[in-house]
C-alpha cells in the first residue's frame, strides 16, 4: 500500500475518533441537564431556602442524601438534637431521615428538606405548588398533568382559546373544524 493512502485511513480513523468523543460528551452532557436534581433546604427559621441543583453525584431515579450533598446544602454541620428531614410528597409531611438516605424520583419532582428547629419555612407552598404544576405530563406519575396537557392540546388544535370556552362561546363552527368534510359531502 502507498503512503498516501495508510495517511488518509489514518486521518480519517482520527476524525471519526474524534467525532465519537464529542458525541459521547454531548451526550453526557444531554443526560446530565435532563437528569438534574433541585433540592429546597431550610436551615433557618424564616429565612428562605437554600435551592440547589445538583447534576452529578448520583444514579438516575435514586439521590442519595450523603454528607457532601448536606454540606451544600448548609446541613451537615447542626446540633446533635436537630435531625434533617425531608417532605414526603406521598404523606404530605415531614420525616426525619439520615444521611445517606435514598430518594427515588422521576422528572419535575423537587426535594425539600429542612433541619428539625425550623418550624417558619416561607414560601414552602409556592415551591410546592410549582412542583407539582412543573411535572411533565406521565401516565403513572401525573395522569391529572396529562389530561390537562391533552385538554389544552386538543383546544389548540380546534383553535379554541381557554378564554372563549371560559365565555361559552365556540370559536369556531363543526364546518370550519372540517372543512374536507363539506367538500366530500357536497361532490357527493
Amino acid at each position: 500500500m502507498s503512503t498516501a493512502f495508510t495517511e488518509h485511513v489514518r486521518r480519517q480513523q482520527e476524525l471519526e475518533e474524534k467525532k465519537h468523543q464529542e458525541d459521547a460528551e454531548r451526550q453526557l452532557c444531554a443526560t446530565k441537564a435532563e437528569h438534574a436534581v433541585i433540592v429546597y433546604a431550610w436551615t433557618r427559621d424564616g429565612e428562605s431556602p437554600c435551592i440547589h441543583e445538583f447534576q452529578a453525584g448520583f444514579s438516575w431515579r435514586y439521590f442519595i442524601i450523603s454528607h457532601s450533598i448536606l454540606e451544600a446544602l448548609h446541613l451537615a454541620n447542626l446540633s446533635p438534637s436537630v435531625e434533617v428531614q425531608l417532605f414526603h410528597h406521598g404523606l404530605k409531611t415531614w420525616v426525619c431521615i439520615d444521611e445517606g438516605h435514598v430518594v427515588a424520583f422521576h422528572p419535575g419532582v423537587r426535594i425539600f428538606l429542612k433541619a428539625t428547629n425550623v418550624v417558619s419555612y416561607p414560601n414552602f407552598d409556592t415551591h410546592l405548588k410549582a412542583d407539582v404544576m412543573n411535572a411533565p405530563p406521565h401516565l403513572r406519575y401525573n395522569l391529572a398533568g396529562e389530561r390537562r396537557e391533552l385538554r389544552q392540546r386538543s383546544k389548540e388544535l380546534r383553535g379554541q382559546t381557554p378564554e372563549a370556552e371560559l365565555d361559552g362561546s365556540k370559536s369556531n363552527s363543526t364546518d370550519e373544524l372540517f372543512p374536507h368534510h363539506l367538500q366530500r359531502t357536497r361532490n357527493l
